[in-house]
């Protein structure tokens, strides 16, 4: 409780909507304490509205995992003001797109389902290159520098960090390992140590 008591300046009263959900009513779907002060919500509550379907259209029809209610338009709010606002018991329609995973402000019929990995459009090869048109990743070498580093370098370009050669990666090197050559940035730094 409060230490003010009457004198303090905020409001205190128990509001349920701010409860946190019942344990026993979630996962037995009954509660037996009468005074129980959390939350009991149906499965049905739970579901949010389709803001889609909201805007006037849902792609995925009747197989939406979000909830899609029906509601006579406002008259006021079609006019152009409705003084009940979100009390009204007519529906307003929402205009704003909705928010998409991550953030991002979609266009109509881009959301998707949960689980669905977004797809992300891929450059072409020469957009995809580092910086001065060298690989991406650390250094000179790497993979190339498209969209999640999707593209790879040539084999044929690939100098093999354990011989010295040309044709391969190191993880599938058929020789042995060769000191770097004379000169090579990566002898220079090997006698440091």
């Amino acid at each position: 409780m409060c230490k003010k008591g009457d004198d303090c300046d905020f409001l205190h009263q128990l509001d349920r909507d701010r409860m946190p959900e019942c344990w026993f009513f979630s996962n037995f779907g009954e509660c037996s304490n009468k005074d129980c002060i959390f939350l009991h919500l149906r499965p049905e509550d739970k579901v949010h509205e389709c803001p889609w379907f909201g805007r006037g259209f849902c792609k995925h029809g009747p197989r939406c995992r979000n909830r899609h209610t029906r509601k006579k338009p406002c008259p006021k709010y079609l006019a152009g003001f409705c003084p009940e606002g979100p009390e009204c018991q007519f529906g307003h329609a929402k205009y704003e797109l909705p928010v998409m995973m991550g953030g991002e402000q979609g266009q109509p019929g881009q959301h998707q389902m949960a689980g669905q990995v977004p797809m992300v459009p891929r450059l072409p090869r020469a957009m995809g290159q580092g910086f001065g048109g060298g690989g991406g990743g650390m250094g000179g070498g790497g993979m190339g520098g498209g969209v999640g580093g999707s593209s790879y370098r040539d084999v044929k370009a690939v100098t093999c960090f354990r011989c010295w050669q040309q044709g391969h990666y190191a993880n599938h090197c058929p020789n042995a390992k060769v000191p770097a050559p004379a000169g090579h940035p990566e002898a220079q730094n090997r006698n440091v140590y």
